[in-house]
């Protein structure tokens, strides 16, 4: 499944079409967002889903659940810069359940390694941050009435200057 099926997958989950352009993205302690396509306007929070009547939807994406090993590199001071590379357990849930269609059903969830790469760099007038995460989860669940394992790799990046 790639982005573009993901964001169709989304649009019926919670029941709307989105603009040309739309865009997932990840917003740290928002989660899973979908964006318009300049990327600075957040259309959806995937995490709050929906529900009403008929439909019960919501998609979540944690790199961050569970820490593990971390190692890098520091220099401190002006100009300074920070490198690491961290280990997390992440976790995915994708749930779906339409109460007026029972074969409309999804619950997929798993878990697996996120391998972050981040760096900070900062001089006497900016601080650039950087990241990289690679999130392989693995997972069994359902969609409709059958079985479905959840493998792949989910990867995201990101890069930004304050001055």
């Amino acid at each position: 499944m790639n982005n573009k099926t993901l964001l169709k997958l989304l649009g019926e989950m919670f029941d709307t079409n989105w603009p040309a352009g739309a865009q997932l993205e990840y917003e740290v302690g928002m989660g899973m967002v979908v964006a318009d396509k300049t990327g600075t306007n957040v259309l959806f929070y995937c995490e709050d889903g929906v529900s009403n009547a008929s439909r019960y939807a919501y998609a979540i994406l944690d790199w961050y659940n569970q820490p593990g090993p971390r190692s890098g590199t520091a220099v401190t001071g002006i100009p300074g810069s920070i490198k690491f590379t961290s280990d997390w357990q992440g976790i995915i849930e994708i749930y779906y359940k339409n109460s007026s269609n029972a074969s409309v059903y999804t619950d997929l969830n798993g878990d697996g390694l996120n391998i972050e790469n981040s760096s900070d760099k900062q001089t006497s007038t900016s601080e650039t941050l950087s990241w990289k995460e690679n999130f392989t989860p693995f997972g069994l669940g359902s969609v409709g009435n059958v079985d479905a394992i959840m493998t792949g790799k989910i990867t995201a990046k990101g890069k930004r200057t304050h001055s």
